[in-house]
């Protein structure tokens, strides 16, 4: 008997449903906190009539410069609202690709806290950035009508993230391009909007990239108990090309010491500058276990594949005999 259009809408609609009950807990709680947070600003958008146009009206959902200081929450809650469903299918998508292999590293909780902290740094920045530069400006445009929200900073995290634990993997239908290159491509992109004066969201690859570096480099506490990673190959010169890391040593050194006497990061016996260089032999443990867990990682990744190839692969002639 041959399907109706609505029992086929039907049967998508609960294998949607399967598909998202088969996520980690920690994946499920980002995406259930996405739909939450843009349904409830949609519904708000299709029912109160504002004089301003777009979410910059509702300064207590978006972040808006010069409106939301008086909505402290807005900090975490613009990291979760999508303004339209375009961005909010991108957004659940993105999250069902990108956080489970990083939730079997780290574990909910941990998936969690950094989505918090790189959510809510990132956001503080934007706006202190964007509120600084209205001022000076006096741009009414940047202080009132320019929002912040949505997941921009924190996928730009997962990948910082990736880039961390397996930097050498390759980008699948990108043969050159690897894991360790995707977020400085991202960041190097959105500097053509910045400069051209755009600001929202663009500058928030920029920030996400600097605070979720700075969490997994100096705050992360790994399952052995080490805080950071203290590896060479997360080092912050080996973001750029080899050619600038003579200027650009001395000067993250000078940041590192500037940072550590204003308690911005932690200052350790053995870290001499921004990259970390370990000196002290007590602090080899710290690399031990920033390689160990980017060893755990690929072989979480290499299982995923496997499962993966072995759930789609066509049944064996044995099977099918036995079916007969």
């Amino acid at each position: 008997m041959a399907s109706t259009p609505s029992t086929s809408v039907f049967t998508r609609f609960q294998q949607s449903l399967s598909s998202v009950a088969g996520l980690p807990a920690g994946v499920r709680t980002l995406i259930g906190m996405l739909l939450v947070v843009s349904c409830v600003l949609a519904v708000l958008r299709a029912m109160i009539s504002t004089k301003r146009t777009g979410a910059a009206g509702f300064p207590f959902f978006v972040l808006v410069p010069g409106a939301s200081w008086a909505f402290p929450w807005v900090i975490l809650v613009a990291g979760f609202c999508a303004t339209t469903w375009i961005e909010g299918v991108y957004y659940v998508l993105v999250l069902g690709l990108l956080a489970p292999s990083l939730e079997m590293q780290w574990g909910h909780i941990e998936l969690l806290q950094f989505s918090a902290v790189v959510i809510a740094g990132t956001n503080i920045l934007s706006w202190i950035l964007a509120l600084l530069v209205g001022l000076v400006t006096r741009s009414e445009q940047m202080l009132f009508h320019t929002h912040f929200d949505g997941m921009h900073g924190l996928i730009t995290g997962f990948l910082v993230a990736y880039a961390q634990i397996m930097p050498e993997v390759r980008v699948p239908y990108i043969p050159k391009l690897t894991a360790r290159d995707v977020p400085m491509l991202a960041v190097g992109l959105s500097n053509i909007p910045c400069i051209l004066g755009y600001m929202a969201p663009f500058i928030q690859y920029q920030i996400a990239w600097l605070v979720s570096w700075v969490y997994l480099r100096f705050y992360q506490v790994g399952q052995a108990g080490q805080r950071g990673d203290a590896s060479d190959a997360f080092a912050f010169v080996t973001w750029f090309p080899p050619f600038i890391h003579p200027v650009l040593g001395p000067v993250s050194q000078f940041v590192y010491k500037m940072a550590s006497s204003w308690h911005l990061v932690p200052l350790q016996t053995g870290y001499m500058d921004l990259e970390l260089s370990v000196q002290e032999p007590h602090a080899g443990g710290a690399r031990e276990e920033a390689e160990r867990r980017r060893t755990m990682a690929l072989a979480a990744l290499d299982a995923r594949l496997a499962d993966s190839a072995s759930s789609k692969a066509p049944p064996t002639a044995t099977s099918s005999q036995d079916e007969a």
